[in-house]
């Protein structure tokens, strides 16, 4: 989970530990000063040029399940929002952007988990049933 803390214009993180390609996995909670109460707030992820700007809930938070996607890398992350007031917008932004390093996972290189296969007792009921059809009607003699 990304931890974030915002005080007036200075941004603060908790460093998180976060793999490329996590699928409804990251998450973001941030807590804010007094001086962004009825802002409308977003977090933007900015890479090689591009920007991705996701919008904090009312909680101040984003969950897993908004699908938050990160490739591998370091990303400049900043907090941004606005507030309307006395029939103005009014722009808000932190002072200072913090990286977050997003580190490549080890064997997968962002393909889908490879298959796998059956537990032990599946393999062995498995092998039974395969065990049996070879061995068809003939009688078991034991001993």
């Amino acid at each position: 989970m990304i931890e974030l803390k915002i005080n007036g214009q200075r941004l603060k993180s908790n460093d998180p530990f976060i793999v490329e390609d996590s699928v409804n996995y990251i998450q973001v909670k941030a807590s804010f000063s007094k001086d962004w109460e009825g802002t409308d707030k977003w977090i933007t992820f900015e890479k090689d040029g591009e920007a991705y700007k996701i919008d904090f809930d009312a909680d101040n938070e984003i969950k897993k399940e908004r699908g938050i996607n990160l490739g591998s890398g370091t990303y400049k992350v900043y907090v941004h929002g606005h507030i309307v007031k006395n029939g103005e917008l009014v722009e808000r932004i932190t002072t200072n952007m913090i990286n977050i390093e997003v580190i490549r996972t080890g064997t997968l290189e962002g393909e889908p988990f490879p298959e796998v296969s059956g537990s032990v007792g599946e393999k062995y009921v498995e092998e039974m049933k395969k065990l049996l059809e070879e061995a068809g009607n003939r009688p078991c003699v034991l001993g």
